[in-house]
């Protein structure tokens, strides 16, 4: 009975301790905003920052508070297969591609010189759809929800899947 509730509290305590972990993650990374860099590339630092921050709040407590292995939480060391590059890049691509391809005009920022460095992390034109269709423009949530992107994540999802048979092939063999 003991184990059990011991077991229990550590549970509670691991979930406490990861919302707080994310919180100071966020708050110490958000500082990057603070830097006087362009906007994509505070974006960026931000992310990075993040990720790393977390990750090294959760060994900490992993082994000096709950004295488990990252393991046992399933985490483990993230392999990078050339596979997810390509799908991480193909689709944004071949999403923004097909809604080119739709009714719309091209709209010019305004910029003047103090924005310059933003030109290059940020676009110079932004594409605005003519199409009223909720199915098209994915409505006021945005073109992630329309039925071009929701075509590309199932193209990505049956592809990971395809995938994943495969290797379960692999392996029996």
């Amino acid at each position: 009975m003991d184990k059990e509730i011991f077991t229990t509290r550590k549970a509670i305590l691991a979930i406490f301790l990861g919302i707080l972990i994310l919180v100071l993650a966020q708050g110490i990374s958000s500082l990057a905003y603070t830097l006087p860099l362009p906007d994509g590339v505070k974006a960026g630092i931000f992310g990075v920052s993040y990720v790393v921050i977390s990750y090294n709040f959760i060994k900490l407590c992993c082994n000096k508070i709950l004295y488990i292995s990252l393991k046992e939480c399933h985490i483990n060391k993230p392999k990078i297969q050339i596979r997810w590059i390509i799908c991480a890049i193909l689709l944004p691509v071949v999403v923004s591609t097909v809604l080119l391809c739709t009714s719309g005009e091209l709209v010019k920022n305004s910029m003047d010189a103090a924005h310059i460095v933003n030109i290059v992390v940020c676009a110079i034109f932004s594409y605005k759809l003519l199409s009223k269709s909720f199915i098209l423009t994915g409505g006021k949530f945005g073109v992630e929800s329309s039925i071009v992107a929701v075509l590309g994540y199932i193209m990505v999802i049956i592809f990971t899947l395809f995938s994943m048979k495969r290797k379960s092939k692999s392996v029996q063999a």
